[in-house]
C-alpha cells in the first residue's frame, strides 16, 4: 500500500489519525502522520492490517447472522 492510499483509506473510514493509530496498535497519530508521508515504510503487521481494513470497508468484526 502506498502512502496516498493510506491517506485515502482513512478518510473513506471517516477516521482520524488518532483513531487509525487505534486500529492499527500504533503509539499515536504521529505514527500514521509518518507513515502518510512517507517518513515511515508501510510494511510488515502494519501493511497486513491496512490490507484487512480495506477489504472490510473497516468492518473488522461484522456481526453474524
Amino acid at each position: 500500500m502506498r502512502k496516498e492510499q493510506l491517506v485515502k483509506l482513512r478518510c473513506s473510514l471517516g477516521l482520524t489519525q488518532q483513531e487509525m493509530a487505534a486500529y492499527l496498535g500504533l503509539r499515536d497519530k504521529s505514527q500514521v502522520s509518518h507513515l502518510e508521508t512517507g517518513r515511515t515504510k508501510i510494511e510488515g503487521p502494519v501493511r497486513r492490517l491496512l490490507y484487512i481494513l480495506e477489504a472490510t470497508g473497516g468492518n473488522l468484526f461484522p456481526e453474524k447472522s
